[in-house]
C-alpha cells in the first residue's frame, strides 16, 4: 500500500505546473520493543495545497500494523494560513478511528537561514500564532475494567464509540540565528473512555512522538528550538511533555535532530528518548527522512 501510495505521488510529476509546489517525502522510524513506522506524505499546490499523508507502524507490544491516511487542505495568503485535515484508520484487531479538524494562523517570513546551496525554492521559518482543534473517534470493541493496556484483554463486547475534542494553540518566533516554536494541546473525552484500556491511538504533532500512545492523553506541551545560523544545516532539539486521562503516569521526551536542505532536497535525521514514568524503562527511537520539492518558488511571501 506505501509503495502504491509514493509512485502515485511520483506519476504526477511529469503534469504537474512548473510555478506551483510539488514536495513528497518519506520518513522511516526504528525504535525500542521492534516500533517501525513509515510515513509517506506530499503537498502540492500553490496558495491552496493538498497535503495526503500516508502511515504504518506497529511494535512488539501493539495488537497488529495500523495503517492511518489523512488529506490536508492548506489555504495561505499573506500572513494568514487556513488549514483543514480529515482521516481515518482502518480497523485493526477491533480498534479503528476517524477524525477532523482545523486551524488558523498568522504569520510573517523569518530571517534566511545560512545554507549550503542558496535554494531558491525553500520556504523560510516563520513567526506568528495558530490556535485550532482535531476531533477524533475512537471505535473499540475490547473493554477491560483495569484502566491499563499491560496484561490480557478482557471479552470483547459491542463498539464502544470515545469522542476525542483536543483544543491547539501555538506560536513560533524565528530570530536571526534560530527559531523557537511551543504548543499545547488540551484534550477532553465523551463516551466510553473509562471502559477501554487497549486502544491504540494517533495524535497530530510538529514532530518527536508520533508513535504509539499508552492511552488518551489530557494535557500535551511541546517545546522546540532550532539553530538556522549554520551554513551546513539546522539542528533542533524538541521537549514533549505528556498527562494522560485514566491515572497512567506522564511521559517526556526529547528529540534531537539534524536537517538539512540542498538543491530542493531535504535530509531529517533525529534521535529520541522516551522517557516513561509509572516505574518503566525508557525507549528509544531513530528516524531518517528524506524529501524532494520541486517549484514553488514564490513561497517565500
Amino acid at each position: 500500500m506505501i509503495r502504491g501510495f509514493a509512485l502515485g505521488l511520483f506519476l504526477l510529476l511529469p503534469a504537474w505546473p512548473a510555478k506551483a509546489l510539488f514536495r513528497v517525502g518519506m520518513e522511516q522510524t526504528f525504535g525500542s520493543l521492534h516500533f517501525r513506522e513509515t510515513k509517506v506524505s506530499a503537498e502540492a499546490g500553490e496558495d491552496i495545497r493538498l497535503a495526503p499523508t500516508f502511515n504504518s507502524y506497529r511494535s512488539d507490544d501493539s495488537s497488529g500494523t495500523y495503517r492511518t491516511m489523512s488529506l490536508g487542505l492548506n489555504y495561505r495568503r499573506d500572513e494568514w494560513k487556513w488549514s483543514a485535515v480529515g482521516g481515518l484508520t482502518p480497523q485493526t484487531d477491533k480498534y479503528s478511528n476517524k477524525f477532523f479538524g482545523g486551524s488558523l494562523g498568522w504569520s510573517v517570513p523569518g530571517p534566511p537561514p545560512k545554507r549550503v546551496g542558496d535554494d531558491e525554492d525553500e520556504e523560510f521559518s516563520r513567526s506568528g500564532v495558530e490556535a485550532g482543534f482535531l476531533r477524533i473517534v475512537h471505535t473499540d470493541q475490547t473493554h477491560s475494567t483495569t484502566g491499563s493496556r499491560e496484561g490480557p484483554f478482557a471479552e470483547s463486547n459491542p463498539a464502544t464509540d470515545v469522542v476525542q475534542t483536543d483544543v491547539v494553540g501555538a506560536m513560533s518566533v524565528a530570530l536571526p540565528g534560530f527559531s523557537s516554536h511551543l504548543k499545547a494541546v488540551v484534550s477532553g473525552y465523551g463516551g466510553g473512555l473509562g471502559h477501554i484500556s487497549q486502544t491504540e491511538a494517533r495524535r497530530i504533532v510538529p514532530r518527536g512522538q508520533d508513535f504509539l500512545l499508552r492511552g488518551f492523553p489530557s494535557d500535551t506541551y511541546v517545546a522546540g528550538l532550532e539553530l538556522t545560523s549554520l551554513a551546513w544545516g539546522d539542528p533542533y532539539v524538541t521537549l514533549t511533555r505528556e498527562e494522560f486521562a485514566l491515572n497512567f503516569p506522564d511521559d517526556t521526551s526529547v528529540e534531537f535532530g539534524f536537517e538539512t536542505k540542498v538543491k530542493g532536497w531535504s535530509l531529517d535525521l533525529s534521535y529520541e528518548p522516551d522517557f516513561r514514568g509509572g516505574g518503566e524503562s525508557s525507549r528509544h527511537y531513530v528516524t531518517f527522512g528524506l524529501a524532494r520539492r520541486f517549484g514553488g518558488a514564490a513561497s517565500r511571501r
